[in-house]
């Protein structure tokens, strides 16, 4: 059996030398007709598209990626950067993408830790949905609708404006965006209380293969289930949701005394630990202080240790800003200092013992920049059905724990070593905790986000679509498709939400051969199906549409 370190310079190899091929293969003229296309097919002429050899290029990429191990001079990048004012621009980038053979990437926020939303190992038109941010909240209907490209502190912000009694349970950070948020599920500080973000979701719009926008009704039930924490990018892109508002009270709590959710780093030292224990408690600090001296006297909470705010403001304080901050910081876009970084996550089934804890803690001394956090389930989270939405981990979950790894990116050798030291230490942390933590459904378990893509190369046989992907090192690897991907979400390929959602992407896929049989954004889901031996419809060498 080859060693990671093997597959790994495997990996390097295919990369490197696919990426010349196809970048030495497109004509110089492409980008002309590329840009001739969408506006022929665009409802209006302002368009800004980028190319390769664009003096804005670079910047607009940048802007984009937040997880700067992508923004090397190795990674694959896109041939065009659309960032559409208008659904029809999305539309014609999907027509024209088809036409030229391109993929497609969405991204809304950037924060997909292995970068699915900026980079590809074919060559791809990226869509930056940047602009399509509007917010309408409507106080009276107890709903809202919030273009894919807003971020969540816009949406804070914009209900807060409306109403200091009305909130979203989405979560902790402002500048994740909406779009892949919510398809992936979404949680945040009032999950116990409320659910997830994808739990609320009533209505969506969507440009499918066909370049149509689809809502609810015209989607159907099975598709509009798919795409609330399922993940939408095998469907379509996500031009907008539409949610119910949950009802929150004029004063909350927040203590860093008790725990919403446990953050453990180093100090600056590195010599000892933080431990920091978070909340947010919908009530006055009266009513926490007198509920835990009965719940959990040990932790002799008392009123100094909480501070009443209203809801939006603890949005601010429970955030990731380093110092107090006015309300307005949620409107901006680029508050996180990027850094290069790899984030694994568990949903936790049993307790853990205190060797697991030890374990970690002992981890610390090894000089490597890590967080972990813990964030809590339950409540809410174990009464909703496991199949309400594709979003699986309900009651038996927990918690989700997640690994954080943060590192200054470095040029030449030594960023290379870099790299390399933390994303090592990682795995081995992420070995042991499989061993050591009781995972859900025999498999370990992570957020859409986090996929761990970074251990295994695999080629289809068809080289006319040519299949690049990742998988974890404890599933299987088998010529043609990875399997275990969606399971590691969803469950088994004959089981419950998987199979729904794998048989919403082959309708799908059945319904797009009427023109082509590729939707255009590569995604794992095509692989998925391969794995579980499910129809779907595929082009042949000729390019005509045939049963797999």
């Amino acid at each position: 059996m080859r060693s990671w370190r093997s597959w790994a310079f495997l990996f390097c190899v295919l990369l490197s030398s696919y990426y010349t091929a196809y970048s030495s293969s497109i004509p110089s003229n492409q980008g002309f007709h590329f840009l001739e296309c969408l506006t022929s097919n665009s409802k209006y002429d302002r368009i800004e598209f980028y190319a390769q050899n664009d003096s804005s290029y670079m910047r607009i990429l940048q802007s984009a990626i937040r997880n700067l191990r992508f923004a090397t001079p190795e990674t694959p990048k896109p041939l065009f950067i659309v960032t559409p004012w208008h659904e029809s621009q999305v539309q014609a980038v999907v027509v024209c993408s088809r036409r030229h053979g391109l993929q497609i990437r969405v991204g809304s926020g950037g924060h997909d830790f292995e970068g699915p939303s900026y980079a590809s190992h074919f060559p791809f038109v990226m869509i930056d949905l940047v602009n399509l941010r509007a917010i309408n909240v409507d106080i009276k209907d107890n709903s809202a609708w919030v273009q894919a490209g807003a971020t969540i502190g816009e949406l804070y912000y914009r209900i807060e404006e409306k109403s200091p009694v009305h909130g979203f349970p989405a979560g902790f950070v402002s500048t994740v965006g909406v779009g892949g948020h919510f398809s992936g599920g979404g949680y945040g500080a009032m999950v116990r209380e409320y659910g997830l973000a994808a739990d609320h979701i009533v209505d969506a719009r969507l440009v499918n293969a066909n370049a149509e926008i689809l809502d609810r009704d015209t989607m159907g039930e099975d598709l509009f289930w798919a795409i609330r924490g399922g993940g939408a990018a095998s469907f379509g892109v996500i031009l907008a949701f539409k949610f119910k508002l949950v009802q929150v009270p004029p004063i909350v709590t927040v203590s860093e005394e008790l725990s919403i959710q446990v953050l453990i780093s180093p100090m600056d030292n590195n010599n000892s630990l933080q431990v920091k224990l978070q909340m947010m408690f919908l009530g006055s600090s009266n009513e926490l202080v007198h509920l835990m001296q009965d719940k959990f006297p040990e932790l002799g909470m008392k009123q100094k240790d909480c501070k009443e705010m209203n809801w939006v403001e603890s949005v601010v304080s429970l955030g990731e800003f380093p110092k107090p901050e006015p309300l307005e910081v949620l409107l901006d876009r680029t508050t996180r200092e990027k850094s290069a970084s790899k984030v694994k996550s568990d949903f936790v089934t049993a307790p853990m013992s205190k060797v697991v804890v030890q374990r970690i803690f002992d981890k610390f001394s090894e000089g490597i920049n890590l967080t972990v956090a813990i964030s809590p389930f339950g409540g809410r989270m174990d009464e909703i059905l496991e199949d309400e939405i594709p979003f699986p981990h309900r009651a038996g979950s927990l918690y989700l724990i997640a690994y954080e790894s943060y590192w200054d990116e470095e040029d030449g050798e030594q960023g290379e070593k870099t790299s390399q030291e933390h994303m090592n230490w990682m795995r081995e942390l992420y070995d042991y905790m499989r061993l050591g933590v009781a995972i859900r459904v025999e498999h370990q378990t992570s957020l859409l986000d986090r996929f761990p893509i970074d251990i295994f190369v695999a080629r289809s046989q068809d080289q006319r679509r040519e299949v690049v992907t990742w998988t974890p090192p404890a599933m299987v690897w088998r010529p043609g498709g990875s399997e275990g991907l969606g399971r590691q979400n969803f469950g088994e390929c004959t089981q419950g939400n998987h199979q729904r959602r794998l048989e919403a992407r082959v309708l799908i896929d059945a319904v797009n051969s009427k023109g082509s049989c590729a939707w255009p954004v590569r995604h794992l889901l095509s692989d998925e199906l391969m794995a579980c031996n499910l129809t779907i419809v595929r082009e042949d060498a000729n390019g005509r549409c045939t049963r797999k």
